[in-house]
């Protein structure tokens, strides 16, 4: 009988340490520092805001907000990603037929 108590016990989860590396307390806060954006404010509070604004824009921050506020079905997904391709290569070939004149 004692034996299998202790078999019971062997099984049970170990204790989660957040100090050690790859527990989730770690991972979150590697997450943080990979989200950070630094922004100095020199001038006015709106200036340093229209900044950050531009910055999220330009790395695509807003788009994936958009995308991600609704679920999208796969079917849908590749479509989307289909007429994005076709969109890409027409404006590329609009641009070499401007640069080309």
């Amino acid at each position: 009988m004692k034996e299998e108590f202790a078999s019971q016990r062997d099984l049970a989860a170990p204790a989660v340490d957040s100090t050690q590396p790859g527990t989730l307390s770690s991972l979150s806060s590697k997450a943080d520092e990979y989200c950070a954006m630094e922004i100095r404010v020199e001038g006015s509070l709106d200036q340093a805001m229209r900044v950050l604004k531009r910055k999220l824009a330009k790395e695509g921050v807003f788009k994936e907000m958009k995308k991600r506020a609704y679920y999208e079905k796969p079917s849908v997904r590749r479509k989307r990603k289909r007429s994005d391709a076709q969109r890409r290569r027409r404006k590329e070939q609009r641009r070499r037929r401007a640069s080309s004149l």
